[in-house]
């Protein structure tokens, strides 16, 4: 799998572009954990929390392994 690495701003533009239903990938692995290791990820995971808040998408996750998750954003 290819890994994502997505920006915040990156994110908020695919969001704000993308269709009702769309599926954002915004990151492969153990989010948890990541973020607590990648300051980039860490706003990214902050940015799409509050998009969710904020009613723009539903976050979703999808797990693979242990510790080996996909997490989605879906535009609403």
């Amino acid at each position: 799998m290819i890994p994502v690495d997505l920006s915040k701003s990156e994110f908020i533009h695919k969001l704000a572009g993308a269709k009702r239903g769309q599926w954002i990938m915004y990151h492969l692995g153990y989010l948890y954990e990541d973020r607590t290791k990648n300051r980039k990820l860490n706003a990214l995971a902050h940015a799409v929390y509050d998009e969710g808040q904020l009613g723009k998408c539903a976050l979703v996750q999808s797990k693979l392994a242990p510790g080996q998750y996909e997490y989605y954003a879906v535009k609403l």
